[in-house]
């Protein structure tokens, strides 16, 4: 399992990180991550270069899964109607670089 944003929060950079490990990772955790304290936010939210791992990803013909890993805070007070637009962002997020 190859966990973006932990890899990032050990200080880490997750494109290396991904480059050294590929061969051998079947299933990553997508999230982003915010810098010393924030970490599994939503794609997008954060500092990492997720667009450009999701990019090589593809082209190294990833074939596993992908989990996304969220704060509680991120999903916190939202109602179901809003949990359903974010999976659908979230998805489209990474449909729009895989």
């Amino acid at each position: 399992n190859f966990d973006v944003a932990n890899c990032a929060a050990c200080g880490s950079d997750i494109l290396q990180t991904y480059d050294m490990l590929a061969p051998r990772i079947r299933s990553v955790h997508i999230s982003d991550h915010g810098g010393k304290k924030d970490s599994h936010l939503v794609p997008g939210n954060g500092m990492l270069p997720l667009g450009m791992l999701l990019s090589r990803m593809k082209t190294g013909k990833y074939n596993g899964t992908f989990t996304m890993e969220l704060d509680r805070h991120e999903i916190d007070g939202r109602d179901s109607g809003d949990l359903m637009v974010l999976y659908k962002e979230l998805i489209g997020y990474v449909k729009s670089y895989f």
